[in-house]
């Protein structure tokens, strides 16, 4: 299993599917593309750290299509084109001896275990990413209702307003005082 085809597992057990279309260059690249492989689309390259935009030019696939791309990575036109004249191949046949048959059989036998394994592990991750989804989920409940609090919080005033006549006989009382301890000091 590729590590495509477990990503696309783990989406779907997740409940979120995207639906890409790929395709494999000649020279061995894999591209894709978000939905169905068609004019308008981006086109991406995929790499070992994720996919990237693909470079402006013309790409040829391996089933015989020639997708030109513009700077921005977008795809510009698809064109399919006549596969080349092989080279008729000469069959010769060849006995098999039946241990070649036997060696065959645990290959595919292998090959299911390995896939079974990889939807086991696929299950497994699953199983350990749930609580984390529910965790953020309750965190996201917490900050909308933090916002909300924020918001009628924001809209109070600061402080009481003073009015003008308090600080009017405030000062008026404080003149009053300091009259009354200049004079008791002379």
């Amino acid at each position: 299993m590729t590590g495509n085809q477990a990503i696309e597992k783990i989406r779907v057990l997740l409940g979120v599917q995207h639906k890409f279309d790929t395709a494999v260059l000649v020279d061995g690249i894999q591209v894709e593309t978000e939905g169905a492989l068609e004019i308008g689309k981006p086109l991406f390259v995929v790499t070992a750290e994720g996919s990237i935009a693909a470079p402006a030019g013309v790409h040829q696939t391996e089933d015989n299509k020639v997708i030109t791309v513009d700077e921005s990575g977008m795809i510009v036109s698809i064109e399919e084109i006549a596969p080349e004249a092989e080279t008729p191949e000469v069959e010769v046949e060849v006995e098999m001896a039946e241990e070649e048959v036997i060696i065959e059989e645990p290959m595919e036998e292998e090959k299911e275990i390995e896939v079974m394994l990889a939807d086991e592990m696929i299950v497994k991750i699953v199983e350990e990413l749930k609580p984390y989804l529910e965790t953020i989920s309750e965190l996201k409940a917490k900050v909308e209702e933090m916002e909300s609090k924020f918001q009628a919080f924001s809209k109070e005033p600061a402080a009481k307003p003073i009015k003008k006549a308090d600080a009017y006989t405030a000062n008026k009382f404080d003149a009053v005082n300091r009259i009354a301890s200049i004079r008791k000091n002379k």
